[in-house]
């Protein structure tokens, strides 16, 4: 009987970026923006990034990617929002519960929440919980695309992480989307 090929995790084709094959990247949709006008009730898109390890360096973007162009300017008012969730002792009170930290973006830095823009640390926390939040009366974005957010993740610097080892970190990487996220949005609103 044949078995089905399971696809290796660790990155094995030509390198993306900085000749670096040992990075795992996971995107997914916030949001669809459609150039023209219509109606929409729904302003938040949330989501939560999974880090498995403190050996991991991870790097988070947020922004948006027309259909027929590479890039384009975001007007103010669409925004993300970003905070640090931990995980109690499941020996004691909380059992394993997830627990809010410190927000991340804004935060005690004074990160601007305006997108588009990027978060990278190696950290500790269990999770970056976010939410992006678009404009009531439209987006003001005249193109198709998608408002996404896309997370790499690889061996911290200085740490020589095993292939088979980076495997089972990265199968356990996530960028889930949450309540609210794909959705459609607008430029223009139209009641």
């Amino acid at each position: 009987m044949n078995q089905p090929t399971k696809v290796s995790i660790v990155p094995a084709g030509p390198p993306a970026q900085s000749g670096n094959i040992r990075r795992y990247v996971q995107t997914e949709r916030l949001f669809r923006n459609s150039a023209g006008g219509g109606a929409f009730s729904t302003l938040i898109g949330e989501f939560e990034i999974t880090h498995p390890s403190t050996r991991l360096y991870a790097c988070a973007f947020f922004g948006f990617i027309p259909d027929t162009q590479e890039d384009t300017t975001i007007p103010v008012g669409n925004t993300i929002a970003l905070e640090a969730w931990g995980k109690t002792s499941m020996q004691s009170i909380g059992g394993g519960r997830r627990l809010r930290g410190n927000s991340i973006i804004p935060g005690p830095f004074a990160l601007p929440g305006q997108l588009p823009l990027s978060y990278e640390a190696v950290t500790g926390v269990d999770q970056w919980r976010g939410r992006l939040t678009v404009p009531a009366l439209g987006t003001g974005i005249a193109l198709d695309g998608y408002f996404i957010v896309s997370v790499s993740w690889e061996p911290a610097p200085g740490d020589s992480i095993a292939d088979e080892e980076l495997r089972k970190l990265f199968e356990s990487c996530r960028v889930t989307p949450g309540a609210g996220a794909g959705g459609t949005v607008f430029n223009t609103l139209i009641p």
